[in-house]
């Protein structure tokens, strides 16, 4: 059903003025704004949707942020309206939680986050189930609740519980079971978090996503859908990936403790490390090997018959203006690190002024491993949807093993990049980063932790062996899965073809870390400088 009222006129002809007043710091202080460093030079309106009247004015805003430098933002923005009189106090007194204040002929009005009412949270969920409809307050589209048939089982939201720790979204769990996310930044178009859960719910038997039980849209009268949100299954877990790793690894020095202090272990080959290693992180390793099975069905399942039926899905060839395409940009990143990088050796700490010169005097090797992507059209495999931002943090550990999360892709690239087609073997090689990452940080604080008792570079050593039992269980998980596939070819036949293929996608990664690591993280700099020096040996 739609909804369109007459009876909100006061919201009409104020919200113009209202956007107007919205107050940058109130921005900044938020979790989900991601553009914290950029000065905000106005906000617009681009759309408003009245969700509710009473027992507070309720509006759904589509805004428009305009920066003094670089391009504007969208974002979502749902507010409560009330007089400043009548508001409530956790609110009034907290610094920056009002959003925006208005004068007007019945006294000041305030608005402030909508959730931070709890009874807003629970209109999202019902408007879901009863598949609401509002008119846009500008008429230029509508704003669309809706379900999946047969996934939301209750009428109501018994309880309702606001997950505090959110970044990018706001995240509400209704009665246990479902998961609300809530999207701030926006663009035209359907956003991978939405679209490609959707595709798998419905169309697959893939079981390791939380299944799609209903969304929110903004439906332009003309021009793109905007995703504004998504309802899944919430998942009971013991945590994300990434710390079960953590953990994992932690407990793995913890049984090597005795030996690498009494330095027992110190003369053993690198052949003997390894067989050590694997027999110690043989816990892991069973997990390890389950994340890659999943990994390749959540890949077999977006090459699969079903995706033919869908141009949104579809498997691609290949193409040699794909690889060019991938290869320039590949290219333009590593030339953009290499400046970065030459600017910041001049204060950089002696260890790392060497391993960053040593990256830098190999640049040609990067770009020759690079150059091998151009290779993956002879090998006559398909480009498809895919996971784009693909680490330990993205996966839940279940007590049956993992669930997959966030298909939203990496956040600084375009929704239409996030939406392209792409080689898969890039979300695996964002996985084997990712257990570099885990191992670096347990090794940095068992350095702490044991000082001079343990020679630092034997610890490495460990930490290395560690890596190599997790990313060949992975790997062997993951070309088990790839052995059932049905559906379009994705990997090259030859080990070292395949081989060759995740090279170029590892080098990527690990310059676009280094990239991110010298802009935020200068102390862990170290992490993808090694894993360079790897992949150039």
């Amino acid at each position: 059903m739609e909804t369109q009222t007459d009876d909100g006129q006061w919201v009409r002809d104020n919200i113009a003025e209202l956007v107007a007043k919205l107050q940058p710091e109130y921005f900044k202080s938020k979790r989900w704004f991601g553009s914290k460093g950029r000065e905000i030079k106005s906000f617009g309106l681009i759309d408003f949707a009245l969700l509710s009247e009473q027992p507070v004015l309720t509006v759904s805003v589509l805004l428009r942020i305009d920066y003094q430098e670089g391009n504007t933002e969208f974002y979502h923005l749902p507010l409560l309206l009330q007089l400043a009189l009548e508001a409530p106090a956790t609110i009034t007194s907290q610094p920056n939680a009002i959003a925006a204040t208005l004068s007007t002929s019945q006294g000041e009005f305030v608005a402030y986050d909508a959730f931070a009412n709890e009874n807003f949270a629970r209109t999202f969920y019902q408007n879901m189930y009863e598949n609401h409809q509002f008119g846009s307050g500008l008429g230029q589209g509508r704003f669309v609740f809706a379900n999946v048939a047969g996934r939301i089982d209750q009428p109501e939201a018994a309880s309702v519980k606001l997950i505090a720790t959110e970044q990018s979204n706001t995240s509400v769990v209704y009665n246990g079971k479902l998961i609300l996310k809530c999207f701030r930044k926006l663009a035209a178009g359907k956003n991978p978090d939405f679209e490609i859960p959707l595709f798998l719910t419905t169309n697959t038997d893939f079981r390791y996503v939380p299944k799609l039980a209903g969304y929110i849209e903004y439906e332009q009268t003309t021009g793109d859908p905007v995703s504004m949100g998504v309802l899944q299954d919430f998942i009971k877990n013991n945590g994300d990936g990434y710390n079960f790793t953590l953990d994992q690894l932690r407990d793995f020095f913890s049984q090597l403790e005795p030996e690498l202090v009494a330095g027992s272990l110190k003369n053993l080959g690198d052949k003997d490390r390894a067989e050590r290693a694997a027999q110690v992180a043989a816990p892991y390793a069973g997990a390890a090997r389950q994340l890659g099975q999943i990994t390749g069905q959540l890949h077999n399942a977006l090459a699969s018959d079903a995706a033919r039926q869908d141009p949104a899905f579809v498997p691609e060839l290949i193409t040699a203006q794909d690889t060019n395409k991938w290869q320039a940009s590949i290219v333009k990143l590593i030339d953009r690190v290499m400046d970065t990088a030459t600017k910041y050796l001049a204060n950089a700490p002696a260890e790392l002024k060497v391993q960053l010169e040593n990256v830098a005097a190999n640049k040609q090797t990067y770009l020759d491993v690079v150059a091998r992507v151009n290779e993956l059209p002879q090998a006559g495999v398909n480009k498809i949807r895919y996971h784009g931002d693909y680490h330990l943090g993205q996966v839940l550990k279940t007590d049956e093993g993992f669930m997959v999360l966030d298909f939203e892709g990496e956040p600084a690239r375009t929704l239409a990049e996030r939406r392209a087609k792409y080689c898969p073997l890039k979300d695996v090689t964002g996985m084997l980063r990712s257990f570099d990452y885990a191992a670096y940080t347990v090794l940095f604080e068992q350095q702490d932790k044991w000082g001079d008792k343990v020679d630092a570079a034997e610890l490495e050593r460990w930490a290395l062996a560690w890596e190599g039992v997790a990313r060949e269980a992975f790997l062997a998980g993951y070309l088990e899965a790839a052995k059932t596939n049905r559906g379009a070819k994705l990997l090259p036949d030859s080990r070292q073809d395949l081989q060759q293929a995740m090279d170029v996608f590892e080098t990527e990664k690990a310059f676009y870390e280094l990239l991110y690591e010298i802009n935020n993280r200068p102390t862990w700099i170290a992490i993808p400088l090694k894993g360079l020096q790897r992949i150039s040996r």
